[in-house]
């Protein structure tokens, strides 16, 4: 007969479950965010205001957002099993791109800085404690 000690947690599988079916949502918002901006700086109207400033830097930055996120499309839906830091990393990679954008656009004044609230909200979901205060600090 086994025996659970005091020490070790009993696994969560559903909350586990929950908790990928929320970030694939998310990874779709972002794969769909990263194909607005990139479409969005080959359109000749939306050039007015996107990648203002450094427009090289809102590409480079926009390409490699996208195919990060189409990547981390395909890993998560062949791996159900969602570690915390898989989390952590995501929704930090999602606020340093966004910062990058803002600041190649022309600062907070582009307006693309309050898509780094959906971020930091998406990761206070998806992790509870500390790590809300993380992400709302970066």
């Amino acid at each position: 007969m086994s025996q659970i000690k005091a020490h070790q947690p009993i696994p969560d599988y559903p909350r586990q479950r929950h908790d990928a079916s929320l970030l694939r949502i998310l990874n779709y918002y972002r794969l769909t965010l990263s194909l607005v901006f990139i479409s969005g700086y080959f359109n000749e109207a939306s050039q007015v205001f996107l990648g203002l400033e450094k427009p090289s830097l809102y590409l480079i930055t926009s390409v490699l957002y996208g195919l990060l996120n189409l990547t981390l499309f395909f890993v998560l839906r062949r791996d159900p099993v969602l570690q915390p830091q898989q989390i952590i990393l995501n929704i930090s990679l999602d606020i340093l791109v966004l910062s990058l954008l803002t600041y190649a656009n022309g600062g907070v004044a582009s307006g693309l800085g309050n898509l780094i609230i959906i971020a930091v909200a998406a990761g206070s979901i998806l992790l509870s404690g500390r790590y809300n205060l993380l992400f709302a600090a970066i």
